[in-house]
This record gives structure tokens, C-alpha cells and sequence, in this order.
């Protein structure tokens, strides 16, 4: 017999208040399911901290294997910090949090320096040589696998596979355990952990934003190749 779930459907995407319910939603779930581990990507520690919450009022926060998957260390993105800094790191990891640093291998995608367009071109041209797409970001590279068609979905659930299979890769997250993800703004997973994406299986979407409608953000990775190729 088959069974109904709650999903939560997030219309209005990119509102903080999208995340603090996703995050009560999520805590709840996990405890229903008796789940322990759960991964969240960091950029700005938001999400993180409101399901810190959310777990102390639900019982969970001194039971739970929690890994945060961030950018690059440093990494400046539109003007500002989206990584977890030594302080942060130090912080996190003194009450039980495992850390875990994305690699921007060609240092290509976002976070980059847009004030600097003439190493975007070299790092494009890398790209290029190497025969690797245009649309793959960094998490894609760090994986293994394009993740690109998953935004189909959200960018959000995107994000949330790509993590899990980061940590599950740094030995962070046993293979085949299931883990809630928390990714993007409010995009909430349980996956079947494993290091290989197309072995990371979804057990439940808990929910995500439908009407995700963000600026392309491979607009202008097009427009430099084009202008590229005419050079």
C-alpha cells in the first residue's frame, strides 16, 4: 500500500520565513523518522542556526550527527562572506558539528571575482580545454557529476544531493545511511546517502520552492563564451 506525505510547497521562494518553517517541518520529521544525521549547506549560517533551534525544541540537538557543507574558505560572493571562517569553524566543531569546505578546483562559477572579467575568461577557457561544460559549478566538480537537470526541481534540491554526496566522500556521513538535507532557501530531503550522485537516492522530499523563478545563473558564463567564440 502506498503512503500519503506532507510536502511543503513554498510559492513564494527566497523568503527567510520560507526557511524558519522548513526547518520546524524538517526537525519534526526527524524525529518521527528516528533519523540522526543531517547535512546543511552554509553560506550565511541562517538555515544552520534555525534548525539548531528547532532541534532543542523538539528534543534533538544533543542526538544528532550534524555536517554543515560550505564554499571555499573565503569566498566572497556579491560583497560578502559565504564561508565559515576559522572563529566559525572553531565554534561549530566545539559543539559537536563536522565542518566540511567545497574545493572550487579551476576556481571557476560562483564564488568568483566579477571585478576581474579577464581571469573569468582564462578560467573559462580551462573549461574549454578540458572539455567540461559551462553549466557545472563548482559542487558539480567537487562530486563528480553534472547535478545541473536536478534544478528542474529547485535549486535547492539541487544543492541537497550534492552535499550529501560531498560529505558521504570526506567520510563525514556513513554510505547508506539516510540523512535529512538542507539546501538553497528552504529545500528539505531525506536521502539514502552515497558517495556516487546517481546512488543518492531521495526517501522523501519534505519540500522545496515550486515556483522557483530565479535569474539565470548561467547568463553571463554564456554570454563570455559567446563573446569568445567570435574573438
Amino acid at each position: 500500500m502506498g503512503k500519503i506525505k506532507e510536502i511543503i510547497y513554498f510559492d513564494k521562494p527566497y523568503l527567510r520565513t520560507n526557511t524558519d518553517e522548513m526547518v520546524e517541518f524538517a526537525a519534526k520529521r526527524l524525529k518521527e523518522l528516528n533519523l540522526r544525521t543531517v547535512v546543511i549547506a552554509w553560506e550565511t549560517g541562517y538555515t544552520f542556526w534555525k534548525f539548531l533551534e528547532a532541534a532543542e525544541r523538539h528534543g534533538l540537538k544533543d542526538k544528532l550527527n550534524i555536517v554543515v557543507v560550505t564554499n571555499p574558505k573565503g569566498a566572497i560572493l556579491k560583497g560578502r562572506h559565504v564561508s565559515i571562517d576559522d572563529e566559525t569553524r572553531a565554534k561549530l566543531e566545539g559543539i559537536g558539528v563536522k565542518v566540511c569546505y567545497l574545493r572550487d578546483y579551476f576556481q571557476i562559477g560562483e564564488p568568483f571575482d566579477e571585478t576581474r572579467p579577464s581571469d573569468y575568461k582564462e578560467r573559462l577557457n580551462i573549461l574549454r580545454a578540458f572539455g567540461v561544460s559551462p553549466y557545472v559549478r563548482p559542487l558539480d566538480l567537487a562530486v563528480g557529476t553534472d547535478l545541473s537537470l536536478l534544478t528542474i526541481i529547485s535549486q535547492g534540491f539541487r544543492v541537497c544531493v550534492g552535499i550529501t554526496v560531498l560529505a558521504t566522500k570526506n567520510g563525514l556521513i556513513p554510505e547508506g545511511e539516510y540523512v535529512l538535507a538542507l539546501g538553497g532557501i528552504s529545500t528539505g530531503l531525506i536521502l539514502r546517502a552515497s558517495s556516487d550522485a546517481r546512488r543518492c537516492l531521495v526517501k522523501e522530499i519534505l519540500g522545496y520552492d515550486r515556483d522557483w523563478k530565479a535569474e539565470d545563473p548561467y547568463a553571463n558564463m554564456r554570454e563570455h563564451l559567446e563573446k569568445m567564440g567570435k574573438d
